[in-house]
């Protein structure tokens, strides 16, 4: 299904998971180069340095529930969806994405349907030539969160969108 998945073991179970994914080719991977899908009451830190996560059907990184994502200096391109994906979840996801290269994916380069911006925000970012939004955030045309409270800050985005639709910066959010 992915890469990396993680994911809470036991239903019940608290527990928090720190991991740090560095230095990593992620590839030709069914759903995700990597997924962190923990149960609501479990918690993933994970931190991604200096991966290339490329070529994976689903997204290239994929996150949801009690999640803090901190993606630092990736390369994430060509996957068939978005290059990360924050999908709908119970406690939204925290993310600081900072200096990667997010480029030529067939969804958007970074798509987030529900999810909050930690102290760095999505900042300093190359985000070129991904079909739909570079950054894209809620579903289109039908806002489901108010809790999206997304910093944007000194990224580069171009060339993003295709004649069928997106932009540069899209939000579809009631947030």
């Amino acid at each position: 299904l992915a890469g990396v998945r993680l994911l809470g073991s036991v239903e019940n179970e608290k527990h928090e998971l720190l991991v740090r994914i560095a230095n990593n080719k992620m590839f030709l991977n069914r759903k995700a180069g990597i997924r962190a899908m923990p149960r609501p009451v479990c918690k993933v830190d994970l931190a991604l340095v200096g991966n290339s996560i490329y070529q994976n059907e689903a997204a290239g990184v994929r996150v949801e529930n009690n999640t803090r994502l901190t993606a630092e200096g990736n390369q994430i391109h060509d996957n068939d969806g978005a290059g990360i994906m924050v999908h709908e979840s119970v406690i939204p996801p925290e993310l600081d994405i900072y200096r990667n290269r997010i480029s030529f994916n067939n969804g958007e380069g970074i798509q987030i349907i529900n999810g909050i911006t930690g102290r760095i925000g999505i900042s300093n970012n190359w985000i070129y030539g991904n079909y739909l939004s570079g950054i894209g955030i809620g579903l289109f045309y039908s806002p489901i969160s108010k809790l999206d409270n997304i910093k944007i800050m000194n990224n580069t985005v171009v060339s993003n969108g295709s004649g069928y639709e997106g932009s540069g910066i899209r939000s579809d959010s009631e947030g």
